[in-house]
C-alpha cells in the first residue's frame, strides 16, 4: 500500500512539472517597463494637451467643401437652408432667400478643451451686402457671423442667443457679427465688429480669454442672419492652440507716408484692428500690448499707399506733473478739492483714477469749444490700463467703468451731444461720445457692456477711433473728458492721450 502510494505521488509530480512553461526571469520586468511606459505616455499627453486643442484644421472653403463635415443649419438644427448657403471658389456664401432668417453651417466638435492653455479662433470674412443696420435690434443679426456654443469652466452652458442682448449674458453663446453699416436706433452693434463692405477682413481671438474660460466646446456655426437683402462670404476659418502669426498693422502716423492694405484684421481682447469705416485705413483700432496675442495675413490684398499730415489739437505723450490747461472735475463740473488726493494723481509721467471715497465719477477735463469741420479724419488715441474694477461690465447703466474716453460735441445737425443719461436707450440723440473700458464681465442681467471695449486686466491697451465716422459727424468738439466711474474699489492709468485731425 504504502508502495502505492508512493509511486502515485510520484506520477502526479512528473505531470505537475511537465506541464509547467519555464519561468522567463525577464517578463516580470518587461511587465514593469510596459506600465512604466503607459504610465509616462499618459503623463505627457496631460503635460502636452496640443492634440486635444487643435479642433478645427485651417479650412478654406471651395466647391469641394464636404458638406458631410458641415452640415446647414437653420437656428442651429440641422435642416435644408432653402438654397441660402453656397460653397463657391471663392468660399462659403450666405444668402437671404427669405425677408428674415438665419442659416449657416456648422462644425460640431464636443471636445473637451479644459487643458488647453490657448484656444484661437481665426476667420477670414466679407461683408458684401447688408440691410438691417449694425447688428440689428437684438444684437444676433448681421450678414455674416461666428457662433460659437460652450460649457464652461463653471459648468455653465452658453447655449442662449435672446432678443434681448442683456438678458442670460452668463449663459450667452459666443458671438460676433461683421456689419458695415452704422447702426441707427433701434439698431445697435452689440457683439459686432465693423468692417469694410466687400473687402476681406482677418478676425482673430483666444476663446481662453473668455471669462469664465471654456471647458467644452460643443460646435461652431457660420452664419448670416437678418433682413433681405444680405450676403456674407467666409473664406476660411480654424481653431487652433497655436498662436497665429502677427503681421504689422498699419495706424495712421503723423507726417509719414504709410502703407495699408484693404484687407484689415481684427484681434480681440489681446490685439484687436476693428474697421469703423470704409478706407484703405483702419479706422478703430484697439490694440493690446499683450504677448497672447495674434493675427495673420490675408493672401489677397490690394496695397495702396497713402499720405496723412496731421494736426495735432491734443497731444500728449507724457502727463507730467499735470497737463496744461486741464482740470480735475466731477460729472465734468470743476473740483477745487478732491475726496482725498489720492483720486487723480500723477506718477512717472502716468495719469491714475483711483475711487477712494464713493461712488463717483470723477477725472481730468479739458475744454476746446473747437470747429472741426475742415478735418476729414478725427483721430481720438489713447493708451491705458484698467487695474482694478468692483461694478462689472459698464455698470448697470452703461456709463460706468474704470476708465472712459468721454466728448461733448455739437454736430453737423447742430444737436449738442451733452446727456450720459442712467438709461442709454434715452436720447440716443443726444448721447455724448463715451468708451468705457472694463474687464470684468456683467456679473448679472442687471450689469450691461453698453459703449464698453473688454481688456485684459492690468495690461497696457491702445485706443484708437475715427470721430468722422460717427453719424452725424461732429461739427464742435466741446470738451474731452478721461475719467473714472463706479463702485469702490477701482483704479485705471493712462499713459498717453492724443486728439489728431486729418483735413481733406
Amino acid at each position: 500500500m504504502r508502495f502505492v502510494a508512493i509511486t502515485f505521488l510520484s506520477a502526479f509530480l512528473i505531470f505537475f512539472l511537465s506541464s509547467c512553461k519555464p519561468l522567463d526571469p525577464s517578463s516580470e520586468t518587461k511587465k514593469d517597463q510596459k506600465q512604466e511606459e503607459k504610465k509616462t505616455n499618459t503623463d505627457n499627453e496631460n503635460a502636452n494637451p496640443t492634440s486635444t486643442c487643435n479642433l478645427i484644421p485651417e479650412t478654406s472653403f471651395s466647391q469641394a467643401t464636404n458638406s458631410a463635415e458641415w452640415p446647414h443649419v437653420v437656428w442651429y438644427d440641422k435642416k435644408d437652408t432653402g438654397g441660402e448657403i453656397q460653397f463657391t471658389e471663392g468660399g462659403v456664401l450666405f444668402k437671404s432667400e427669405q425677408p428674415n432668417s438665419r442659416s449657416g453651417i456648422m462644425r460640431e466638435l464636443n471636445q473637451d478643451v479644459s487643458q488647453c492653455t490657448s484656444l484661437f479662433l481665426k476667420a477670414t470674412i466679407i461683408a458684401n451686402i447688408q440691410t438691417l443696420e449694425g447688428t440689428g435690434w437684438q444684437g444676433r443679426e448681421a450678414p455674416v457671423a461666428i457662433v460659437i456654443k460652450y460649457t464652461d469652466e463653471k459648468n455653465i452652458l452658453h447655449d442662449a442667443l435672446p432678443e434681448d442682448p442683456q438678458m442670460t449674458p452668463e449663459k450667452r453663446m459666443f458671438w460676433r457679427g461683421f456689419y458695415y453699416l452704422t447702426p441707427e436706433n433701434p439698431s445697435h452693434a452689440f457683439d459686432g465688429v465693423k468692417v469694410e463692405k466687400d473687402v476681406p477682413f482677418t478676425f482673430i481671438f483666444n476663446l481662453m480669454t473668455l471669462n469664465p474660460k471654456p471647458k467644452t466646446i460643443h460646435f461652431l456655426v457660420l452664419e448670416g442672419a437678418g433682413w433681405k437683402e444680405r450676403l456674407g462670404t467666409v473664406k476660411s476659418v480654424s481653431l487652433l492652440q497655436e498662436e497665429p502669426k502677427t503681421p504689422s498693422v498699419e495706424t495712421s502716423t503723423s507726417s509719414a507716408t504709410a502703407t495699408s492694405t484693404t484687407t484689415t484684421t481684427s484681434t480681440e481682447t489681446c490685439t484687436s484692428t476693428t474697421s469703423e469705416t470704409g478706407s484703405s485705413t483702419v479706422t478703430e483700432t484697439t490694440t493690446q500690448t499683450s504677448s497672447e496675442t495674434g493675427t495673420d495675413s490675408v493672401t489677397e490684398t490690394v496695397t495702396q499707399t497713402a499720405t496723412q499730415t496731421e494736426t495735432d489739437i491734443i497731444k500728449i505723450d507724457n502727463f507730467g506733473s499735470g497737463p496744461q490747461g486741464w482740470v480735475v472735475s466731477e460729472w465734468y463740473h470743476e473740483v477745487t478739492q478732491q475726496c482725498t488726493n489720492d483720486e487723480v494723481t500723477y506718477v512717472s509721467g502716468v495719469l491714475n483714477l483711483t475711487s477712494v471715497c464713493s461712488n463717483g465719477h470723477i477725472g481730468i477735463r479739458k475744454t476746446l469749444d473747437v470747429n472741426v469741420e475742415e478735418y476729414s479724419k478725427l483721430y481720438v488715441r489713447a493708451t491705458l490700463t484698467a487695474h482694478n474694477q468692483t461694478l462689472s461690465g459698464t455698470g448697470m447703466q452703461g456709463r460706468e467703468a474704470p476708465v472712459a474716453v468721454e466728448i461733448k460735441y455739437t454736430d453737423v445737425n447742430n444737436v449738442v451731444h451733452d446727456a450720459l443719461p442712467e438709461d442709454p436707450s434715452i436720447l440716443p440723440e443726444r448721447r455724448m461720445f463715451w468708451r468705457g473700458f472694463y474687464y470684468l464681465d456683467p456679473s448679472s442681467s442687471s450689469y450691461t457692456t453698453y459703449g464698453g471695449i473688454k481688456v485684459t486686466q492690468n495690461a497696457p491697451y491702445t485706443f484708437e477711433f475715427d470721430l468722422m465716422t460717427l453719424t452725424p459727424k461732429p461739427k464742435i468738439i466741446h470738451f474731452v473728458s478721461l475719467a473714472g466711474s463706479g463702485w469702490n474699489y477701482r483704479k485705471a492709468s493712462i499713459s498717453s492721450f492724443s486728439v489728431q485731425g486729418v483735413k481733406n
